[in-house]
């Protein structure tokens, strides 16, 4: 027995069996180390949670009454504390640190338009007796979107384009939207301030009614992606000239259109940037604290000096109307009947029972204003088309999108890649899922990824100076390996 136990002692020794403890060793120390990181991003979510019905409560409830932001936990407590709960939960399994384009947007979804729809249909819109069924659905389909966007990516084969020849592309397509937009909008004159944006966005809308449907298309794309593109890769390579191109064509199509989200788009690509520091390491912490930061700061500033332009903004208009409106998609089409219009991919199979548009509907309903277009987001079109299988039907959809960015994505530029996905998809928060892949850029995005040469970053080593090092990497494994043959005789015949 004690030979057996002798030749069996420096068998559990093996290089095999080390190496495989050691990485045991080192996957249990990294689940200790993300277990410890998701209590501060908890701590986060509850107080972007509580802020939020805070500031409703003392800055947007008295100020804003009259367009809906009412004050009624107290109608069904029960359903408030559900609200809260279910607000909370997907922190328990949504990402800490960044590795594919989907982790980020997941987080820009469940901050800007799940967590609103859990809280505002029931601390504002007072008793919709569809809300909480819901809300269960929206809860389960949020699960889902991130089980589906978490599948094994497929690395597609990169389309070859040589790096001039795609900048080339991009530069005669930004020239053809800007001689197209100047033809039939005119050259802008002045910069309009963020308060008086309603006069030229009306005077556009008026001009757009006269323009081809492709033009408004090719403005959309330049401004959700084109631009955007050039910012992110000017930051990546530190190159001024690319900053200045986008920048100073978002700021061109702000003046013309009025809309505020093309001037905004800077701001989420910062954020993009900023999440994506350290690797992405601290990408749920960044997120969630930032999200914090922002409505404690602006409804502070309201506190202090009565001027409500960044709670407008930032937490009013961004945040909280999305899931105002929300209840108000909830309770219309819960008492009456489905629009029937996935558009367009319902559009020729079923007839909607309305002549209008959905956001037409709700916005003649309940703000009293036949101009008024009350655009919500993804999950509550999905409901106004078909109901809750509607919120299914988008929600699968929306993760074969994000698991094909993931997989487009696959020896790309995170940061680059994750800005092209990240513009597009933001316009989900607040219109329907299948107009953002069409007029919103969606579907361009995936194709300029597809097409996307390899971003030399500031500081990368040029290619033909990594492929050098390559090439001595490997003579020099080869010397090694020969080497150790020719001594292995030698040691065997001291063995022997």
């Amino acid at each position: 027995m004690s030979s057996v136990n002798a030749e069996i002692a420096p068998n559990s020794q093996h290089p095999a069996l080390l190496r495989r403890k050691d990485a045991r060793s080192r996957r249990r120390k990294s689940q200790r180390r993300l277990s410890l990181q998701r209590i501060p991003v908890w701590l986060a979510t509850i107080c972007y949670v509580v802020g939020l019905i805070v500031s409703l409560r003392f800055v947007v409830h008295p100020g804003w009454e009259y367009m809906g932001f009412g004050w009624t936990p107290w109608i069904n407590p029960l359903n408030s504390a559900w609200a809260i709960v279910a607000s909370i939960l997907p922190s328990a399994f949504l990402p800490l640190r960044f590795a594919r384009p989907s982790h980020f947007i997941l987080w820009v979804l469940y901050l800007l338009v799940y967590v609103p729809s859990m809280v505002m249909p029931v601390f504002a819109n007072g008793q919709i007796d569809a809300i909480p069924v819901y809300q269960i659905v929206l809860a389960f389909s949020f699960l889902l979107l991130w089980a589906i966007s978490e599948l094994p990516a497929l690395d597609l084969r990169r389309v070859t384009v040589s790096p001039g020849l795609f900048w080339l592309g991009i530069g005669l397509f930004s020239g053809v939207v800007y001689v197209s937009v100047v033809r039939f909008f005119g050259v802008p004159t002045s910069l309009p301030s963020l308060g008086d944006v309603y006069s030229v966005r009306d005077e556009f809308s008026t001009d757009s009614a006269r323009v081809p449907v492709l033009v408004s298309y090719l403005l959309s794309w330049q401004s959700k992606i084109v631009n955007p593109l050039l910012i992110a890769v000017g930051f990546a390579r530190r190159s001024i000239l690319l900053i200045a191109a986008g920048g100073v064509g978002q700021v061109t199509l702000y003046a013309m259109t009025g809309h505020k989200s093309i001037l905004f788009s800077g701001l989420l690509v910062m954020a993009v940037l900023i999440a994506l520091a350290w690797h992405g390491k601290y990408m749920a912490s960044a997120a969630s604290w930032g999200a914090v930061a922002l409505v404690a700061f602006c409804s502070l500033v309201a506190a202090v000096t009565g001027s409500l332009t960044l709670v407008t903004l930032f937490v009013r208009r961004l945040i909280m109307l999305p899931g105002l409106l929300t209840g108000y998609y909830i309770d219309f089409f819960s008492n009456n009947p489905k629009s029937w219009n996935l558009d367009p991919v319902t559009r020729w199979i079923f007839e909607s029972p309305y002549t209008e548009r959905v956001p037409r509907i709700i916005g003649r309903i309940y703000f009293d204003s036949d101009s008024t277009s009350a655009n919500a987001n993804l999950w509550a079109d999905g409901y106004a088309a078909l109901g809750l299988i509607g919120v299914l039907i988008v929600t699968v959809v929306l993760g074969a999108i994000l698991w094909a960015f993931n997989s487009l994505a696959i020896a790309r530029d995170k940061t680059v890649a994750s800005v092209l996905a990240a513009i597009p998809a933001f316009s989900v928060t607040n219109s329907a899922l299948f107009l953002s892949i069409g007029t919103h850029g969606i579907g361009f995005a995936l194709v300029l990824l597809w097409f996307l040469p390899e971003v030399e970053t500031a500081g990368q080593k040029p290619d033909a100076y990594k492929a050098g090092n390559a090439l001595r990497r490997q003579k020099s494994r080869r010397r090694r390996r020969q080497v150790a043959r020719s001594r292995q005789p030698l040691a065997q015949a001291r063995a022997k």
